[in-house]
């Protein structure tokens, strides 16, 4: 929560953005990669095959055949020739790397 002195009372702050502690002004914005619901007290990043920008609302999936296969990311990579990402979008590979893991 934050101290809103236009309004003169507490208010919570906004999602993507946080405050530590008591006694703050103002609501610091969430860095690109992590997100926060609203009245947060810090961000989270967003989970591999997730990312965020300063502009989007929350953490989206990578788009098909990217990943981001770390937590916390803010582009997902594009799969290289020859290979796509699997449905969490977090491993590129081959098709005969998805024959070996669905047997």
């Amino acid at each position: 929560m934050y101290f809103d002195a236009t309004t003169r009372k507490c208010q919570e702050c906004s999602r993507n953005t946080f405050t530590l502690g008591y006694g703050n002004l103002s609501c610091k914005n969430c860095p690109e990669g992590s997100m926060s619901e609203l009245g947060s007290t810090s961000c989270k990043p967003c989970e591999a095959g997730r990312y965020r920008n300063a502009g989007d609302v929350s953490c989206m999936p990578c788009p098909e055949d990217s990943i981001a296969p770390y937590p916390g990311t803010t582009v997902c990579r594009h799969c290289p020739d020859n290979t796509s990402a699997n449905a969490q979008r977090t491993f590129c590979g081959t098709c005969r790397t998805y024959r070996t893991w669905l047997m």
